[in-house]
């Protein structure tokens, strides 16, 4: 099975630290006190704390970690397995032959076994 990674869909939270770099240059320009935090300026207010990072520090969960491999998850068409549809299939009908060539060999011994009875 192949292993890949799957990056986190959300980015990691910021430390306290990184939070107060991030917003100290907009404290500071603005002397005044900020209006009640409407939903729209929250979001920009996020997004530009995000964005003074470095993609890759945004990525990072945890710092210094070098995550782990997630198993592959098999597609829809593999069994547990890892056999696909048409290898199922195939292994499906060789057992059926199988089982039809032991019925038709047994059918034949007991025709025989009847001629080798009823012959005087």
């Amino acid at each position: 099975m192949k292993s890949s990674r799957i990056p986190p869909s959300t980015p990691p939270p910021l430390s306290p630290e990184e939070k107060a770099a991030a917003l100290a240059p907009a404290v500071s320009e603005e002397s005044r006190p900020l209006p009640a935090a409407s939903p729209a300026r929250e979001v920009d207010r996020q997004d530009a704390l995000l964005e003074s990072f470095s993609e890759a520090k945004r990525w990072d969960p945890v710092p210094g970690s070098s995550g782990h491999q997630v198993p592959e998850a098999p597609s829809e068409d593999e069994d547990e397995e890892g056999r696909s549809e048409t290898e199922q299939r195939v292994d499906d009908g060789m057992t059926a032959a199988a089982r039809d060539t032991v019925r038709q060999s047994a059918r034949d011994v007991a025709q025989e076994d009847r001629r080798e009875q009823n012959t005087p």
